[in-house]
């Protein structure tokens, strides 16, 4: 992921879960090399689900997602960056991020 698509998920989420339309999304700083990007859904109990987070790495002039947790799926996910994952993990950011754009519009 390009530093743009970051400026652009600060300046149009926030640390703090947001509802829009369909669930609850954050977009929060980890450290000071890393950010998570979820979509929660409420659950049963009064607290929300991630469905899912992503981490975000610096390497450089970009991120890279490093770990993928999903807690609304059965069996839970929690994947992290290998040969094996990388794909998916790929693939359900480019999903998320397919998302937020879709709740700013």
């Amino acid at each position: 992921m390009k530093q743009s698509q970051i400026n652009w998920l600060k300046e149009n989420f926030s640390e703090t879960s947001e509802f829009f339309v369909d669930g609850y999304y954050r977009f929060r700083q980890s450290d000071e090399a890393s950010y998570e990007v979820a979509f929660l859904v409420p659950c049963a109990c009064g607290s929300n689900n991630v469905h899912p987070q992503i981490t975000l790495e610096n390497h450089g002039s970009e991120y890279i997602a490093t770990k993928l947790i999903d807690m609304d799926v059965t069996p839970p996910i929690v994947l992290t960056r290998n040969a094996q994952t990388s794909e998916q993990i790929d693939q359900t950011l480019s999903e998320l991020m397919t998302k937020f754009e879709t709740a700013k519009k």
